[in-house]
């Protein structure tokens, strides 16, 4: 039987997914909220997904109204406009959708934080900087150093590190003022977590979580603000155990019942404590390389849990302490063409821009010039390759 997905306001990694469906043989339809405010770097293109719509509000009932099909999945695929989604949901697939009186909890990051101190997690201590009222604000009061984000930020746009209250208010002031279709209007500032960034992808569908795919991050600092360098599958089975078990608990806490989570955490090896550094309801981002990785070691991919789903009305078992074998992407900002014929962990090489980048100024993801997928079954040669690949980039 045919199976059609929804799916409102596809930024992220939206190519790879297509495809992915595409060849599940799951149709795919988009509505866009606003395509002249999306960022160049997560705009689609005119030929992805079986049909595009695109509204001019957000009134639920006209935008069902032109939809006219029946729906087996409403899915979230951007982080500024859930409670849209989770409201058409919530009317054409009720028994498949999230409360929308409670989005705020899903995709704002300060109320992340308040519910977790709420229900007893560890959590970030914060305040919420009103970006027309900085000159009013006390800065000298907090402890630094601080870490800043926009609240509906995402892909790192906006963030930096501030070592003092004068660093603090001039990087405020210089800040982006717009992210995918909404401006800043406020700023997230934290308390700096010196943790591991550990990362989860998952799929949930009537309140049953699945965890896919366990990874983290290295970062450089460059300009004061943390730059990506590596995202590596994490291989160690009490660490993933761990892991998947608070990540359950924070899905849980934040009221997700179905969809996608993108979840970041932080990992203290001196308390050995975990704590939310945010959740995000759609797929990972970075052109679907997490869920390539976590293809490459036969773990589960988000696309592949969501069709599973459609398909059999349960998700296939891949324990994610289990993966086969090593996997990591590096993350480059050299625009030029690179030689990695000698490379033999490289499985992909995904360019995704020739421009030249303005290294006078600290680059976010949106800058990546290409991203190299590496799987190997013996870790040494997959870091010494990865060594010899972060060499060839530009900062």
């Amino acid at each position: 039987m045919n199976k059609t997905l929804l799916i409102i306001d596809p930024l992220h990694s939206n190519a790879y997914f297509y495809n992915k469906m595409k060849n599940r043989n799951i149709r795919t339809i988009a509505i866009f909220s606003n395509l002249d405010n999306i960022m160049p770097f997560n705009r689609p293109g005119k030929n992805l997904f079986d049909r595009q719509i695109c509204i001019e509000n957000e009134d639920v009932d006209a935008v069902i109204d032109k939809i006219g099909e029946k729906i087996d999945f409403v899915l979230n695929g951007s982080d500024q406009h859930l409670n849209l989604c989770e409201k058409i949901s919530k009317k054409i697939t009720p028994s498949l959708s999230n409360d929308p009186q409670t989005s705020h909890y899903r995709n704002d990051k300060f109320s992340q934080q308040e519910l977790m101190k709420k229900n007893n997690f560890n959590s970030i201590e914060q305040i919420l900087v009103d970006m027309s009222d900085l000159e009013v604000i006390d800065f000298s009061r907090l402890s630094y150093p601080v870490f800043a984000k926009p609240s509906n930020g995402g892909g790192s746009i906006g963030i930096f590190k501030a070592d003092d209250p004068v660093e603090l208010k001039e990087k405020l002031e210089s800040a982006p003022q717009i992210v995918n279709f909404d401006p800043i209007t406020h700023y997230l500032v934290q308390e700096y977590i010196n943790g591991d960034e550990i990362i989860i992808d998952a799929f949930s569908h009537a309140g049953n979580h699945h965890i896919g795919h366990i990874y983290t991050y290295t970062k450089s600092t460059y300009k004061n603000v943390p730059i990506y360098r590596t995202m590596s599958t994490i291989t160690h089975r009490e660490m993933l155990e761990k892991a998947s078990e608070f990540t359950r608990k924070v899905l849980d806490c934040c009221l997700v019942g179905n969809g996608f989570s993108h979840i970041e955490l932080f990992y203290v090896r001196e308390t050995e404590q975990f704590y939310l550094i945010e959740l995000n309801p759609r797929i990972s981002g970075a052109s679907g390389v997490p869920n390539i990785m976590a293809e490459s070691v036969n773990l589960n991919t988000q696309p592949d849990m969501l069709s599973d789903f459609l398909f059999s009305g349960k998700v296939e078992d891949k324990p994610v302490s289990n993966p086969m074998g090593f996997a990591s992407s590096v993350l480059m900002y050299n625009h030029q063409e690179v030689n990695l014929e000698s490379m033999a962990s490289v499985t992909q090489l995904i360019e995704l821009s020739v421009q030249k980048l303005d290294v006078e100024r600290a680059p976010d993801l949106t800058d990546l010039r290409k991203i190299v997928v590496l799987a190997h079954d013996q870790e040494n040669i997959l870091k010494r390759n990865e060594q010899n690949i972060i060499e060839m980039d530009i900062i």
